[in-house]
């Protein structure tokens, strides 16, 4: 029996897999086995949703050349299909 356990040490030896850490709680994740994950990089659903969910709540931001205050009123300087912050321009939406 241990000669058993031995070699089937000896052959997890051989190929070592690649994993990297789940995002949310730092569990290995396999990369090798991505494919039979679902919620890959996350180690499970309940890790994906959380991360999901500070998206949601915008607690992660992803930052531009501009901030969103100064975008607001972009579309207009750069003659967009429409027209003025309302969505609008004074003629009423375009046909």
């Amino acid at each position: 029996m241990e000669e058993a356990a031995g070699r089937s040490g000896a052959a997890s030896m051989d190929h070592e897999e690649t994993t990297l850490e789940c995002p949310n709680c730092g569990k290995s994740v396999s990369i090798e086995r991505r494919a039979q994950n679902p919620h890959f990089p996350f180690c499970c659903k309940r890790c994906r949703l959380l991360d999901l969910d500070r998206w949601l709540r915008e607690e992660y931001k992803i930052e531009g050349p501009e901030s969103g205050a100064a975008n607001a009123g972009s579309d207009q300087d750069q003659g967009g299909e429409w027209g003025d912050a309302n969505g609008l321009d004074k003629a009423g939406p375009k046909p």
